[in-house]
């Protein structure tokens, strides 16, 4: 799952805590704050003060459409899977959500040629405009069956992935993926821009397309894969111009449907011949910097790779020449990127992770981190700050895929947290195969020199913990991740699968009746400080809600 499967999106000073889903293991958390008046302090939260929970909503739900000829698609109508999920809250109205996700719901589609590559994802735009509660959904545009014209369709790619999705100022929402042909001989990494105009009452999509800039294109075999993208406002008086469509079907807009939008129109129309109302709306708004990171597979074995770095100052109109972070080309992914949230900061952070690939790379799993001190401008030689020993499994007809990529975030004081999935180490130092997965937690200054890991939510059982996202919002440090604590099978092995259910010969159930795994996400909170204590504030399930069936 990209990004380890979660997603984090704070809207400063709001005070609820509400979880999405999407799919069957796509969980999104719109964090907002924390309940109550008072200030939290280093103690805990008094018992009336804790997180409080939303229930669980459908991104998929909503209007249902699949139409082909015109092409028209919302929601879900054949129930397919969604995955790898993202998320922003708008700055303009933090009840507006925009959150994009690997969406399988063209797959098999009656009607459309039953070749490869019709069977492939592509992304999904999912909205709400009530904090959650609700929600529309349809396909990010580019889909080769759309006629809209679109820079994604002129290479013809037919499948995308890997979505992040962050916040700008005025409304502004970047949307980034990977787009390419099933074959992976052409590839590419875009960056799509949407405005909230939040200028309509009863607009359920708010959010409205701008446009897509391809930041990189690659031939095969060199492939890209999982970025990452931290968004922040430009230094004061930088700005830029928005040309945003205000319905997507390019018709009459909606305002001139109204009775006072005919009655303005007639007026326009009568003072100046030949006015019509305009599609467009115009805004001059401050500017926004989006950095990106993401890797470069080399080959096609996936054991070399270039670590790659790129910077819009316009609101993702154009992008630098992507440069490279990455000193020695080797399996390096899952890169994750964050700036402090400190007016006139420079410092920017970045990680990733380097994947052991026997025989061909056989350097062990670590973590590097570089920093720059000048907003991306330059960057220091990469280090490697941890040897890790990574909970992760590979797809199988009994398993699902993970792979313990880092998560990242800063504070409002200068300082980078990292968090990832480790399975600890046997007391001869070596990696422990059979070791319960535990989210470790460091923290750093400077982007170079890291505090030793430590446990954020230590236990005592052996359940896994995988797929961390850390955010800092509000003032306060907030960590996700999937926990297997309460897996009502009962059976902890070496990887979460249903074919540790049973042993012997013939099979018989370990812990009678044989029940499938069930996961549970979990949400911790701390202070934000240089060893945070996530402990203190209270784990609690958020998230539980997969079918516990008997098999």
């Amino acid at each position: 799952m990209t990004r380890n499967g979660l997603a984090f999106v704070g809207r400063g000073g709001a005070r609820s805590v509400r979880l999405s889903s999407i799919g069957q293991w796509a969980l999104v958390g719109a964090l907002a704050g924390i309940t109550g008046q008072t200030t939290l302090g280093a103690q805990g939260p008094a018992p009336e003060q804790q997180l409080i929970v939303g229930r669980n909503s459908n991104m998929l739900g909503g209007e249902q459409i699949l139409r082909l000829n015109p092409f028209e698609v919302r929601g879900d109508v054949l129930g397919r899977a969604d995955n790898e999920p993202s998320c922003a809250i708008s700055t303009r109205d933090p009840n507006h959500i925009i959150c994009g996700a690997n969406t399988y719901r063209m797959v098999d589609v009656p009607g459309v040629s039953a070749t490869s590559e019709t069977r492939d994802a592509w992304q999904g735009v999912y909205q709400s405009v009530t904090g959650g509660e609700t929600w529309e959904s349809t396909l990010h545009p580019g889909f080769f069956l759309d006629p809209q014209p679109h820079v994604l369709k002129l290479f013809d790619f037919r499948a995308a992935a890997d979505p992040t999705l962050r916040s700008g100022p005025a409304g502004l929402a970047f949307y980034s993926g990977i787009a390419f042909k099933r074959d992976k001989s052409v590839n590419s990494l875009y960056v799509s821009t949407f405005a909230d105009l939040n200028n309509r009452e009863n607009d359920t999509m708010p959010f409205k397309f701008v446009r897509t800039v391809i930041v990189d294109l690659k031939l095969a075999p060199r492939f890209i894969d999982k970025p990452w993208i931290h968004v922040e406002a430009a230094p004061a008086g930088q700005t830029c111009r928005m040309i945003v469509p205000t319905d997507a079907d390019g018709t009459t807009p909606l305002w001139a449907s109204t009775w006072w939008g005919r009655l303005v129109a007639n007026w326009l129309a009568n003072r100046w011949p030949g006015w019509t109302p305009r599609r467009f709306v115009v805004q001059e708004v401050p500017a926004s910097i989006i950095h990106v990171v993401y890797s470069i597979f080399q080959d096609l074995e996936e054991s070399k790779a270039d670590l790659m770095y790129s910077r819009s100052t316009n609101c993702g109109a154009t992008f630098s020449l992507p440069r490279k972070l990455s000193a020695v080309a080797e399996p390096a992914n899952g890169a994750a990127i964050a700036k402090a949230a400190v007016n006139g900061s420079q410092r920017v952070f970045a990680a990733w992770r380097r994947v052991q690939v026997l025989p061909a790379a056989p350097a062990p799993d670590a973590l590097f981190a570089v920093v720059s001190n000048n907003n991306g401008g330059a960057w220091s030689v990469p280090k490697v700050i941890f040897e890790i020993c990574p909970f992760e499994q590979g797809t199988t007809e009994n398993r699902f895929r993970t792979t313990a990529f880092p998560t990242m975030t800063a504070d409002a004081t200068g300082r980078a947290y990292l968090a990832w999935s480790d399975r600890g180490r046997l007391q001869n130092g070596t990696c422990d195969p059979f070791g319960a997965g535990r989210i470790m937690i460091s923290t750093s200054t400077d982007g170079l020199t890291w505090s030793s890991p430590y446990a954020a939510a230590p236990s005592s059982t052996g359940e896994h913990q995988i797929m961390p996202s850390l955010a800092f919002t509000a003032g306060k440090l907030f960590l996700a991740w999937v926990d297997f604590g309460q897996d009502v099978s009962g059976v902890f092995g070496q990887f979460v699968s249903e074919a540790n259910l049973f042993a012997g010969n013939p099979p018989s159930p370990v812990n009678g009746p044989a029940k499938r795994h069930t996961a549970d996400v979990r949400l911790a909170m701390a202070v934000p400080v240089a060893a945070p204590d996530f402990s203190a504030f209270r784990l609690r399930v958020i998230a539980s809600e997969m079918r516990q069936r008997t098999m």
